[in-house]
């Protein structure tokens, strides 16, 4: 079921449209969605449904997808909106032109790392130079690649990450499957710059938290926020010491769209919210206090452990990103309430 039957989302999402920068650049543009029933890609398309619905910006907007039926679902019915069909692990095949795409689609669910490291890795690298490739061919259009945070590395202290940082990760753990491919798929956004003309610029999102995860997403916040929106005491699995960047899914939504459409090509931009750095442990502790429950503490199991970030902080300097205008709207308490509230309105989805 859509979100879009919460009336506190669609609240959420026109007060949110006022946030992107440059918002106009995508008026008559066609752009491509990866992974668009995933926590940001289905944000995503929901606030450009929206623009489209309230400022007749006449987007087409695509969204790909590898469960067709799941996204038909999530979305349909919009005349503005195409669904494709699209796996990381296939060859993608087209003739439509875009004008820009956003690639969101990435196995992103810890436990599934653990799982399938050889198809976490080889999809994010094998999906990026598919639509990389794609634009090669068209000879023409933008595209956007959503990284994440664990790109940095491990260091030994909680200073803030910056975009020229970079720091070791043990590449013979089997978690690094994430982190590596996605710092492959970056250098690759780089090498079809450099040998095709191909334009692009990079998010490194945080840890982004919403309504619009799936039932299934095995994040620390997710499993968090699905406690408290079920009235159940909140489960820790970890001291939950590590400091993060959080940030509210539509607030993550509208720094993709401000960093393509005002974003400086070939460049690498932090989404982070500056009053959402907060502990693991902390966020457990908010989600509790806003939902009236208790937090509690359970040992891990040995995949879940073999799951967790390998990073001992990931907080991320948002200023390269707050120099373009953005600048996040929800502090971590009000983002928290803002989810509880919306699930209530509305449930998961599947």
């Amino acid at each position: 079921m859509s979100l879009l039957t919460s009336k506190t989302y669609l609240s959420s999402l026109e007060s949110s449209l006022d946030q992107v920068i440059n918002l106009e650049g995508l008026k008559n543009k066609s752009i491509f969605i990866t992974g668009a029933t995933g926590l940001i890609g289905s944000a995503l398309v929901d606030l450009l449904l929206l623009a489209n619905q309230t400022r007749s910006l006449n987007i087409k907007i695509l969204a790909g997808a590898r469960n067709l039926e799941k996204c038909r679902d999530r979305f349909l019915p919009f005349d503005d909106l195409t669904i494709l069909e699209h796996d990381l692990l296939k060859d993608f095949t087209s003739d439509l032109h875009f004008d820009y795409i956003v690639h969101c689609a990435s196995n992103a669910d810890p436990t599934n790392f653990s799982k399938y490291p050889v198809e976490t890795n080889f999809g994010n690298i094998f999906g990026s130079y598919q639509l990389l490739n794609h634009l090669k061919k068209q000879q023409s259009g933008k595209f956007l690649f959503i990284s994440s945070s664990e790109v940095y590395g491990n260091k030994d202290n909680q200073e803030l990450y910056s975009e020229t940082d970079i720091f070791p990760i043990d590449f013979s753990n089997l978690r690094a499957c994430y982190p590596i491919s996605k710092r492959c798929s970056e250098n690759l956004c780089a090498d079809f710059n450099s040998e095709y003309g191909v334009d692009y610029v990079i998010a490194r999102p945080g840890h982004i938290y919403g309504p619009t995860m799936n039932s299934s997403d095995s994040r620390a916040s997710s499993s968090f926020i699905r406690d408290a929106s079920n009235g159940q005491s909140i489960v820790m699995k970890s001291k939950g010491e590590q400091l993060r960047s959080y940030c509210y899914v539509l607030d993550c939504a509208t720094a993709l769209l401000s960093i393509l459409l005002a974003g400086q090509s070939c460049i690498a931009y932090n989404i982070s919210n500056s009053k959402s750095l907060a502990t693991i442990k902390e966020f457990a502790e908010t989600c509790a206090a806003i939902s009236g429950q208790h937090v509690t503490f359970e040992l891990p199991s040995g995949s879940e452990k073999a799951s967790y970030n390998l990073m001992s902080c990931s907080a991320l300097n948002s200023t390269r990103l707050e120099s373009l205008g953005w600048h996040g709207t929800r502090d971590l308490a009000t983002g928290i309430q803002e989810t509880l509230q919306i699930l209530s309105e509305s449930p998961i989805q599947k």
